[in-house]
């Protein structure tokens, strides 16, 4: 009897710790974030870029970049603690699927974002959280300001 109560106490708080909420990243956990804009007949910017923990990135330009075709390296220390910073700033949990509907020149964005812990996937036209849409700026930035 004493070793079930043991065993139930120990699943209690297994349970209660893994519903604690969202945990910062750190240079211990695995993580990625992938984001792509495309699909709005050439005109709009178009990319696909990785980014994981150890914060190499691999980017692929396709229409209306700075940089067309594939590049891979790392990018900086600092960018790579804003980044970070950002990604703990969104409530994964609380984001649908999708923002918006596709429509004729509507740019469809995705991001994918994977963790020991979740995997996120969040595609929109329009109307999507401003969280969301501060990352979309933040990788804008590193592709236009040369951080790549």
């Amino acid at each position: 009897m004493f070793h079930s109560q043991q065993i139930f106490v120990l699943f209690i708080a297994l349970a209660f710790t893994s519903c604690v909420g969202p945990r910062k990243l750190n240079e211990h956990n695995s993580w990625s974030v992938e984001f792509s804009k495309g699909n709005c007949m050439d005109v709009c910017d178009s990319y696909d870029i990785y980014i994981d923990h150890s914060r190499k990135y691999i980017y692929k330009g396709h229409y209306n970049v700075k940089y067309i075709g594939e590049k891979t390296g790392f990018i900086s220390s600092n960018q790579h603690y804003k980044l970070k910073k950002l990604l703990d700033s969104l409530d994964w949990i609380s984001y649908k699927p999708q923002y918006g509907s596709p429509g004729t020149g509507i740019q469809r964005k995705a991001l994918l974002f994977s963790s020991k812990n979740q995997i996120r996937s969040v595609t929109y036209y329009r109307l999507e959280p401003q969280q969301i849409r501060d990352l979309e700026l933040f990788i804008d930035q590193l592709i236009t300001l040369d951080d790549i």
